[in-house]
């Protein structure tokens, strides 16, 4: 299938040359440059961009003489925007016009530092792999005195400003209100690029049985504490180091068909490359504290650069007894070298260690004991190559390695009566045996999770044809997955959960039982830059092919900007985006019903009989699909050298085939045996030679059974600097709407034996729930920047609106029902609301009436940070995070009975955090 693939994506790729090949290629040296710092010496390794009308076409790394060039067949236009970065300088951005295209230009960098004028301290919206992409810079990271990545996604318009929180994992979503499985399935379709490489999601198993346990019960936590692994679930962000982080791009709306494998978003991570001084970092809040050390080695124009990081942080649940604690270290050693002046090579190593635990108790008896141990280490190489010839512009090849292990574990001193057991793990008859009631149970998953992937990325030169101007974009990828742990292990002497709902664990080794998952695509795009009413336009139009399980995923994937004045333009984007399920998804273990036919104990072993039978039921779920999300997003521009700038964006988003669980019955036939008792007290049991049917035996199931719908409104906008108070204004906002549609039908056992006897019915059908969820948010903030003495205070007020969430009552009538016989007779409305079927309705719970929680009225936090550079050296910072110590009610009403609770609604108790950084 992938040589079949990559053979049509050749002749593809010959045709679509073909048709530009009669381009006019400009003669001349293009444009030239150096970058230097402000001491005159030149800049290895800094970037510099190109981009007309706020979108980027193309770039390039300085040589170790500080030199940059771009082909004189990217200047068609009368000017052109240049921007050069590089870590730890403030970035400069020029307007080139044509009449000095042919100069040599000249772009000095100063050190990165609160005394300059022009420093930006927020986020800012560009138009870059996505219309609607956030990016954060170094300094604005430095600002938000970020623990982890999550406390840069909580900086969003449309998201609440928290503090920091360590104690729990810390997954994100975008662009949803939703909970529950649809917010799941949301965070585990958001993927993370690091220096252009995806991070794989796919391998975390840290999970039990999910056939007994179900999704709810899968994680391994301690009583009343939260579970530390994330399977199923989005990326841990408190795993991904932030201490080489140079910009982080976030995608929420239709990336370019070059990034995959996600359907909620994408982050996009640079990190650190080039001579940059010593840098030490640490933040405190509360139990939690961090620190980082980093610094860039220049090794000589012929061997480049190395830049090494190195993070630690720590938090304590409760630094009185530190029975919680959470632990992280992060070692990044990253060597770059420019072996030509068109041939860039970086090469990364990466090593992390996590380390959830919580500790005894020395006053607790039951001796409950939990950890998540993860180690990691990642190894990269992206070799990236610039051509002077008339087609091909720049590719790159990555290669990424990785491999971990996770270790889970928990324990808790079982106190209860002796009880029977089942071990084998095939079907049949058997003696089991009887466990004593005092034990030490524990349970123990090992995970060793491996990818790897590679990567060719191409791109074209501007080709001019039928005046219009083509950029094509191109490549293929290829990721592999797998675990090769030990997986769940199962003492069958020790166990902590003893024949619940007749099921117990069997040991389940990953190595022997899951496969690799490999997944090959192809990507092309072309990027159109033309006229249309005489104003300039950008169309991107790509196509991505994605084949797993030998299944083929298109991609189609298209944007249109259209430049309406030099200060207003509106984007168009439309995209289709599939997500692989993980290993875990695909990979559950078997389901063993254990049967007790005689459990006869007596309090001695020689007169005790435990007779079981096991019935083995394989889970694996190799058919399980890809979920796919059809989102449209639409956008308006503006930008304003005298007002500011500001951009609202509107999306709506399909997701289909998403990954949800339902309860499935599985009637099994069992023996029937007797016994008698032998004049030596010992027993001699038989079959009777008849059966029985045991209906009640279920287990949970992963299917592709989530429908759910986002649509909403995001908007930012950021006032100029006025001058006469310092200060710059912005208001940042959104507003979404999530619809929840099960596509999983409820099954229930029938609870009445009349149910029974008038219809010979075992299993009635329901409608499951469905739910509608609203969220909003509006920040309000203030940025007072007096570069004078490098001082910077920012003031935020969240503000979230009133607002109602619904969940719709559980249908009490059902839809269908089952017949012993294991037919299944459907029911018409009408049928299903007669009295000849009253026997099949069934109560409506508390927790399936219809729900509404109202705010008592809009609410609001106010947060403040402020920063203090002391001789562009040493810089001290401060976060409050809701100073005033406000606590919002809300009304919970239910099913028009009146307001039958009045609680705090999200209350967050005053927080602070107080950071420092020095730079030698």
């Amino acid at each position: 299938m992938g040589k079949t693939i990559a053979k049509y994506f050749c002749i593809w790729l010959l045709i679509t040359a073909s048709a530009v090949s009669g381009v006019n290629a400009q003669n001349g040296n293009g444009l030239q440059g150096v970058v230097e710092d402000t001491q005159g010496k030149p800049i290895q390794f800094a970037t510099v961009k190109l981009s007309v009308d706020n979108v980027e076409i193309a770039s390039r790394n300085t040589n170790a003489k500080g030199e940059f060039e771009f082909p004189a067949t990217l200047l068609n236009y009368d000017s052109i925007e240049l921007q050069a970065s590089f870590i730890n300088k403030a970035a400069e951005t020029v307007i080139v016009r044509r009449e000095n295209y042919p100069l040599i230009l000249k772009i000095i960098l100063q050190n990165l530092s609160l005394t300059l004028n022009n420093v930006v301290v927020t986020s800012v919206v560009k138009n870059q792999n996505s219309a609607s992409s956030i990016v954060f810079d170094e300094e604005a990271i430095r600002q938000l005195q970020a623990f982890s990545l999550a406390d840069i996604i909580n900086a969003l318009p449309g998201k609440k400003t928290q503090p920091p929180n360590l104690q729990t994992p810390q997954t994100i979503t975008l662009r949803t209100a939703a909970d529950g499985f649809s917010a799941v399935n949301n965070s585990f379709g958001i993927a993370i690029f690091i220096d252009g490489i995806r991070i794989s999601n796919e391998t975390d198993m840290q999970s039990r049985g999910l056939s007994s346990r179900g999704f709810g019960g899968s994680a391994l936590n301690a009583q009343g504490k939260p579970a530390s692994d994330v399977t199923y679930n989005g990326f841990d962000l408190r795993d991904i180091p932030m201490s080489n982080i140079a910009s982080i791009e976030i995608i929420q709306g239709i990336g370019s068909s070059r990034y995959g494998d996600f359907t909620n978003g994408a982050i996009l991570i640079t990190t650190k490359a080039g001579k940059t001084p010593y840098s030490f970092n640490t933040n405190i809040n509360g139990g939690s504290s961090s620190f980082s050390l980093s610094r860039g080695f220049d090794l000589g124009k012929k061997a480049g650069a190395l830049n090494f990081s190195v993070g630690y942080t720590n938090s304590n649940d409760d630094p009185r007894d530190q029975l919680k604690t959470y632990d992280n270290i992060n070692v990044s050693i990253k060597w770059t070298k420019n072996i030509t002046d068109n041939i860039r090579n970086s090469f990364t190593i990466t090593a992390s260690s996590n380390f959830d635990d919580i500790k005894q108790d020395p006053d607790d008896d039951a001796r409950v004991m939990s950890y998540s141990k993860r180690r990691s280490i990642r190894l990269s190489n992206n070799t990236t190559f610039s051509f002077n010839k008339r087609f091909l512009d720049n590719a790159s090849l990555a290669l990424n390695y990785s491999v971990g292990q996770q270790d889970s574990y928990n324990q808790y001193l079982m106190n209860q009566s002796p009880k029977g057991i089942g071990y084998k793990d095939t079907t049949g008859v058997y003696e089991g045996y009887f466990i004593p009631g005092q034990y030490l149970a524990v349970e123990q998953i090992d995970g060793k999770p491996i990818s790897y992937s590679i990567n060719m990325d191409m791109q074209s030169k501007q080709l001019s044809t039928l005046g219009l101007k083509h950029q094509l974009s191109f490549g293929l990828s290829f990721n592999a997955s797998g675990n090769k742990g030990q997986g769940n292990i199962v003492n069958p002497n020790t166990p902590r959960w003893v024949n619940q709902a007749n099921q117990n664990e069997r040991p389940f080794n990953y190595e022997d039982s899951v496969q690799f998952e490999n997944n090959f695509s192809v990507y092309f795009q072309d990027n159109i830059r033309g006229r249309l009413f005489t104003k300039r336009f950008n169309l991107g139009a790509g196509f991505r092919l994605n084949t797993q399980n030998n299944r083929l995923m298109p991609q189609p994937r298209i944007s249109f900007n259209y430049t309406i004045n030099k200060n207003l333009s509106i984007s168009s984007a439309y995209g289709i985006t599939y997500k692989a399920p993980s290993l875990a998804h695909l990979y559950p273990s078997p389901t063993y019903f254990d049967i007790p036919l005689l459990n006869l104990y007596t309090g001695y072993i020689k007169s005790s009989l435990y007779l079981v039978y096991t019935q083995k039921v394989p889970a694996e779920n190799r058919s399980l699909k890809n979920a796919v999300t059809y989102q449209f997003e639409q956008g308006i521009n503006y930008t304003s050298s005298k007002i500011g700038t500001a951009s609202v964006f509107a999306y709506y988003k399909d997701n289909k085939d998403g990954f949800n669980t339902f309860n499935e019955f599985i009637p099994v036939t069992v023996p029937i045996y007797d016994y008698k008792i032998n004049a030596d007290s010992t027993l001699t049991y038989f079959p009777t030679g008849a059966s029985g049917k045991i209906w009640d035996l279920s287990r949970t199931r992963m299917n592709n059974g989530l429908h759910s719908v986002d649509y909403g409104i995001q908007f930012s906008f950021q006032s100029k600097i006025i001058p006469v108070i310092a200060t710059s204004l912005s208001v940042n906002g959104g507003y979404t709407v999530s619809e929840y549609k099960d596509g999983n039908p409820t099954v229930t056992q029938v609870a009445s034996d009349a149910a029974y006897a008038r219809y010979g019915a075992v299993y009635v059908t329901y409608l499951s729930k469905q739910k509608v969820s609203r969220s909003s948010v509006i920040n309000f903030g203030s940025v007072t920047h007096i570069p004078r003495i490098g001082f910077v205070v920012s003031i935020i007020a969240d503000y979230q609106p009133l607002l109602k969430g619904r969940w719709d009552a559980q249908n009490i009538y059902p839809v269908g029902y089952t017949l012993y016989t294991g037919e299944y007779i459907p029911l018409t409305p009408e049928e299903a609301r007669s009295d000849d079927f009253i026997y099949l309705r069934k109560d409506a719970e508390k927790d399936d009436a219809e729900k509404n929680i109202i705010p008592s009225k809009g609410f609001w936090t106010f947060n403040m940070r402020v920063a203090k550079e002391i001789n562009k050296k040493i810089r001290l910072s401060v976060s409050a995070f809701n100073v005033l110590n406000m606590k919002p009610k809300a009304y919970k009403i239910s099913n028009g009975e009146g307001a039958q609770t009045v609680g705090l609604y999200n209350y967050i108790p005053v927080s602070i955090t107080i950071g420092g950084s020095l730079q030698l």
